[in-house]
């Protein structure tokens, strides 16, 4: 009987460790960049690649201290005349038909119009249906962000707002904010894509919790987190402060599995309270025939543990996906 009890919940574990999946990225601060993916900074000209660690204090990003706040991050920096410091993620491994979940929990020190600070890119912009950005958090001014789609085809670059709202910038803890987006890339016009900001669900501005009906991978698509864009031009000293960008990222997690897989990157803990783990109930006892002797009662087997997915403390090695390698 004992055995029998033991060997039911190792299944059980087998199976809720199956079914819970594991993280393809799992990224805190204080981590090395490639564990993250793949470094890109640019100069003012596009195409104009710096080598990682070759910028000097004008551009890059590496493990360090956010000394405002006293946590491990990765920073980003950019001088005034630099376009790029964006991390590649996952190239190569983004497929057809799935739903990725990306979460990440950030500051920035300052922000201004034309800043973006996520990229669903598309490796090749021309390739049919040409598609340069899916999708991109983009600020339409100072702490005010964007979320836009592009529409395939024409030149690719078709963009549209379709969420607006305020995002804070500063040195205090009330400007770390998290971002969470679940992206479903079927490429039969089915696509759809979900998005939480500081683990509230955001409405679109069609007044819909889903953006439906989107193409989220016509090619060869990666995310990228960081600072691009907003650089001043070239010869304008007028003011370079407003064109210099700092970014802390604490966290990132992405996921193949289930939105909550990267709850704690994506700030989703507290807006969604973990649901009390269910204990089995004990089987029922038979009623022991009546005999001359005394009765002797059956004996009961103790319950059996059910599988949960609530979302365990994994050590960061079990949750690498199959397929961390990230290419540069």
């Amino acid at each position: 009987m004992r055995a029998s009890i033991v060997l039911r919940a190792v299944i059980a574990s087998l199976a809720s460790s199956t079914a819970c999946g594991k993280l393809l990225v799992d990224f805190k601060g204080g981590d090395e960049p490639s564990k993250l993916g793949a470094i890109e900074l640019e100069s003012f000209n596009l195409g104009d690649r710096i080598p990682a660690g070759q910028g000097g204090d004008d551009v890059f990003i590496k493990n360090e201290e956010d000394s405002d706040l006293g946590m491990p991050s990765l920073h980003y920096k950019r001088s005034a005349h630099y376009r790029r410091a964006e991390m590649r993620i996952l190239d190569h491994d983004i497929q057809e038909g799935q739903t990725y979940y990306v979460g990440f929990k950030f500051r920035l020190a300052h922000s201004r119009k034309g800043l973006a600070i996520f990229q669903w890119k598309k490796a090749d912009k021309v390739a049919a249906p040409a598609q340069n950005i899916p999708i991109d958090l983009v600020h339409s001014g100072n702490d005010q962000l964007t979320l836009e789609y592009t529409t395939p085809g024409g030149n690719g670059s078709d963009r549209s707002p379709v969420w607006h709202g305020p995002l804070s910038s500063g040195s205090g803890k009330e400007n770390v904010h998290s971002v969470a987006l679940a992206i479903n890339t079927d490429n039969s016009g089915k696509g759809w894509l979900e998005f939480y900001l500081d683990g509230k669900k955001q409405k679109f501005d069609n007044g819909e919790e889903r953006l439906k009906d989107v193409y989220l991978f016509t090619g060869r698509t990666y995310p990228k987190i960081g600072i691009y864009r907003g650089e001043s031009a070239q010869g304008d000293e007028s003011n370079p402060e407003d064109h210099t960008f700092n970014s802390y990222l604490y966290r990132a997690q992405i996921s193949d599995t289930s939105l909550d897989e990267i709850a704690e990157a994506g700030g989703l803990n507290a807006s969604q309270p973990e649901e009390p783990t269910p204990t089995g109930s004990p089987e029922p006892t038979s009623t022991p025939l009546p005999t001359s002797d005394p009765p002797t009662p059956t004996p009961t087997s103790s319950p059996e543990p059910k599988p949960t997915c609530k979302r365990s403390r994994r050590s960061s090695s079990s949750k690498r996906s199959r397929r961390s390698r990230h290419r540069v």
